[in-house]
């Protein structure tokens, strides 16, 4: 677990840098208001592109399986399979792109000022979708192969390229938010490339590859239908919860908002880290699948939660320690970074609130038992919109980020009801 964690977590740490980036360059342009702007253009890309992040998880769990059984044609299947998803729904959004925007905007209702900036992020940013979405097929199938040291190097490289191109453009070039969004495409793009070099070393390993009809296999590609689509119904319901938590603090007003945004982003940095435990039990769950191990899969497990909750708890002292003068690193304008500090114990909170939720999303994919998946995000989204509708009125932003921190821990809560069933799908008899 620790030889297959420790990149996955590095390359994860560098997943939250790009929004950082971002928002540390929108936080120094003049306008406060960018800040909200970067926060509802990324909120956009968020349902537009991580609503196909089952390429990723599909792909990363279906490989650990393949691999797991020894079946070296299937693993060359899997990824070609999803290379040719991930290529048919880039030109999609591309083609979608104009109603995606209007509808988007429309719903979160920000101020003017945020809207406009939100809508120049989004007519550039767009452009990479192809890029996004074939990295994450690259991606989940190193993960799959548990190839954790390439994982680490390509997704620290996008994070290093970001953030040097985005820095040219804003800082250099004075090209304002649209800099940041150009450099942010241009990286996507060169760290496909990156990828597709890494991926290659493995398939000259195994040269033998599958043939056009097995490629197609009617059964195999409806079983990858089914796994993506309950992926994408637990992606959506994610991501509608977010919505949900980001649209409520733009009613608040363009400060509020741009404080929850800043707040989020510490939280990102400590969601992007236990991913890195969850990937890893995604890999040696789908392996111990593949080889039918019960032991294996609950040694991994127990293994990926202990170590989950000990890796929390820095993040939790160091936000209760420094939070404030982290926050004040983010942005130039006090008011913003003094209005996140009143919430700021909730970011505080939850890490520790988190660890079930994460480490179980990587189990529940690693077992392929998408539909507990689904089903467990249906359940949380349902409390989230009880909560901020019962406590928001009474406490405001503190009840809507308790509602949030109900969110995350009713995930774990419902996963963990639905486990005994994965152990007995690996083997029954154990």
């Amino acid at each position: 677990m620790r030889r297959l964690a420790g990149p996955i977590i590095l390359a994860n740490l560098g997943q939250p840098l790009m929004g950082m980036v971002d928002t540390t360059l929108s936080g120094h342009l003049e306008d406060p208001a960018l800040i909200g702007s970067v926060a509802v253009g990324a909120l956009i890309f968020s349902f537009l592109f991580w609503s196909f992040s089952f390429l990723r998880q599909a792909t990363g769990g279906l490989t650990a399986q393949a691999r797991g059984a020894a079946d070296w044609t299937e693993v060359r299947a899997v990824l070609w399979r999803a290379l040719l998803f991930a290529l048919v729904l880039g030109v999609l959004l591309w083609a979608l792109q104009d109603p995606a925007e209007w509808l988007a905007l429309t719903l979160i209702g920000a101020s003017q000022t945020v809207t406009e900036g939100a809508a120049l992020y989004f007519s550039l940013r767009i452009w990479s979708a192809p890029a996004t979405l074939t990295f994450y097929c690259l991606h989940g199938w190193l993960l799959g192969m548990q190839d954790t040291r390439s994982v680490m190097l390509l997704t620290l490289s996008l994070q290093g390229l970001n953030a040097g191109f985005s820095c040219l453009f804003v800082l250099v070039c004075d090209w304002g938010l649209a800099g940041v969004a150009v450099g942010t495409l241009l990286a996507e793009y060169l760290a496909v490339g990156l990828g597709w070099l890494l991926v290659r070393r493995h398939l000259q390993r195994h040269p033998a590859g599958p043939s056009a009809t097995g490629l197609l296999e009617g059964r195999k590609l409806r079983a990858l239908v089914l796994v993506n689509a309950n992926l994408m119904v637990r992606t959506f319901a994610l991501l509608f919860g977010i919505g949900i938590f980001t649209g409520t603090a733009a009613q608040f007003g363009d400060r509020t908002l741009a404080a929850n945004n800043l707040l989020q982003q510490l939280f990102s940095l400590v969601a992007f880290a236990l991913d890195g435990f969850a990937d890893a039990a995604e890999a040696m769950v789908g392996y111990a699948k593949g080889v039918r191990n019960r032991l294996l899969a609950s040694r991994t497990i127990v293994a990926a939660l202990q170590m989950a909750a000990l890796f929390s708890l820095p993040f939790s002292l160091t936000y209760g320690l420094f939070g404030a003068e982290i926050l004040h690193l983010f942005t130039k304008h006090d008011e913003v970074a003094v209005t996140a500090e009143t919430y700021l114990v909730w970011v505080i909170v939850l890490p520790l609130a988190g660890v079930w939720a994460f480490v179980f999303d990587g189990t529940f994919i690693g077992a392929m038992r998408t539909a507990a998946l689904r089903n467990a995000m249906l359940v949380s989204l349902a409390s989230f919109w009880g909560l901020q509708s019962l406590l928001v009125p009474l406490w405001g932003n503190h009840g809507l980020w308790l509602a949030f921190v109900g969110f995350i821990l009713m995930r774990g809560i419902a996963l963990a009801v639905a486990l005994p069933r994965l152990l007995n799908a690996i083997d029954p008899r154990a």
